[in-house]
């Protein structure tokens, strides 16, 4: 018999170990008849993407104590979010971070439509007595950074590699149990690396945000629906190095098969995105491409024949230069419409995509998760101070009003008499592809000759 070499062995004594269990009978261990002791916090932020730093940096900002636990390693997100709207530069702007965020941005101040090779429409993006008339294109994981530092300059603790694993609430507390996670080893013949629960600790809080993205652990064990309310969209993305300068403008492509959307990105780098039809969309092929699979985040996305973005340009764009160099995306990504059914209960609430998802072009998702990261941090304040529980009831119905409102917008858009005919043609599925949200996507909409009968974005 051949003797088992020590990685076996270490492999096979991490398989006898018992998981933590997932689940309890009984009291939470904080509540009456529990036993053990956790550092108490205002607020337990479940998430440290965009949505959830902003969160934790307007309650610090609001004299606050936040706790952020995030179950990937720091530095681990990859960018597809890119564009922040000047109504989140004014929030930023609040909050004391904005300066850092514009020094690292590319400033877009313009929007044009394009039908053929033809631009037919253009307006800046903010109107001109705005102190911010620009869109910020800047890179979700350098946002993240920026926040990250913000928060660790305010003395607010984000605890990567910790997942929120259950919760339990009362009229006072929320009472959590978080999972410290580490990598291991796993599996016999094949090792593999894996994250395993290293350590369980309960924390106390008096709100719990879930701003843990579309498959949100919080949204599923409130038990609140999450429901389509739209059509998903498939989008053919590319990302790459530019060799020529383009302008520094978002373009929205009009085309009967579908729009797309040019960004510029810093560094050179410009992003394209199309709506196709997945079953026309020319895929790698696998026993010859190198990278048939493009890994995005925690996500795997088919990866498109390099040749397809060629045919989109000439046939949707042919007015875009030849200026492509190295391809880093090239993915069929899939996107659906969702909207939580109620936005969460007592002490316990959601924001961002734990609540809502749409399709990427004006980047609306994220924005508005921004804003309300924002009103939710200074309800969960009022009702601090009041000691009631109702501010926070107040935000729910508003954010869940306000994409409500957003998704109503594919019936009730119209054009104006003297819009030219490919904006008619197109007119909600351009509304639904700017980056404005609110009062300004009424503005922006309107000077394009479209009007949007609601501040849909609140």
């Amino acid at each position: 018999m051949i003797a088992a070499t020590p990685m076996a062995r270490y492999c096979r004594q991490k398989q006898r170990q018992r998981r933590p269990r997932r689940g309890r009978r009984g009291p939470h261990p904080l509540q009456k008849g529990g036993t053990m002791k956790a550092k108490k916090y205002d607020v337990l932020v479940a998430g440290a993407g965009p949505v959830g730093l902003t969160t934790a940096l307007a309650l610090r900002h609001r004299g606050l104590s936040p706790l952020v636990v995030e179950e990937k390693p720091r530095g681990a997100t990859h960018s597809y979010a890119l564009a922040l709207h000047p109504r989140v530069l004014h929030l930023f702007a609040e909050i004391g971070v904005l300066q850092p965020i514009i020094d690292r941005a590319l400033l877009v101040r313009r929007v044009s439509l394009y039908a053929g090779d033809a631009r037919i429409a253009t307006q800046t993006v903010a109107a001109g007595d705005d102190a911010h008339p620009y869109v910020a294109v800047i890179g979700q994981d350098v946002l993240e950074a920026i926040l990250v530092e913000a928060l660790e300059a305010r003395g607010v603790e984000v605890r990567w590699n910790h997942r929120l694993a259950r919760f339990e609430q009362d009229a006072e507390q929320v009472f959590a149990t978080v999972a410290e996670l580490e990598e291991r080893i796993f599996g016999y013949a094949a090792a593999r690396f894996d994250w395993d629960v290293k350590d369980e600790y309960p924390v106390q809080a008096a709100f719990l945000v879930g701003a843990d993205g579309h498959r949100s652990l919080v949204r599923r064990q409130l038990e609140i629906g999450f429901p389509e309310v739209g059509p998903a969209e498939h989008f053919a993305v590319f990302e790459f190095e530019t060799t020529k300068e383009i302008e520094h403008e978002m373009a929205i492509v009009l085309h009967d098969e579908g729009l797309g959307v040019l960004w510029p990105l810093p560094e050179g780098r410009a992003r394209w995105s199309y709506r196709v039809d997945p079953e026309r969309c020319p895929q790698a092929n696998r026993e010859k491409d190198h990278e048939p699979v493009q890994l995005v985040g925690s996500g795997a996305f088919p990866a498109l024949d390099p040749a397809f973005l060629e045919h989109l340009l000439k046939t949707r764009a042919p007015w875009f230069p030849p200026a492509i160099g190295h391809l880093y995306w090239r993915m069929l990504v899939r996107f659906e419409r969702r909207l939580a059914e109620r936005f969460g209960t007592g002490r316990i609430w959601l924001a961002g995509d734990a609540a809502h998802i749409t399709a990427p072009g004006g980047i609306q998702g994220m924005n508005i998760g921004l804003v309300e990261a924002v009103d939710l941090a200074g309800a969960m304040l009022g009702d601090l101070e009041s000691g009631r529980v109702d501010k926070v009831l107040g935000y729910g119905e508003r954010a869940r009003s306000v994409w409500t409102q957003l998704f109503a917008l594919t019936e009730a858009v119209e054009a104006e008499a003297s819009a030219p005919a490919a904006i008619a043609a197109h007119r909600q599925a351009i509304v639904l592809s700017l980056p404005a949200s609110g009062n300004d996507l009424t503005d922006l909409a309107g000077r394009l000759g479209l009007r949007v009968p609601i501040a849909a974005g609140g």
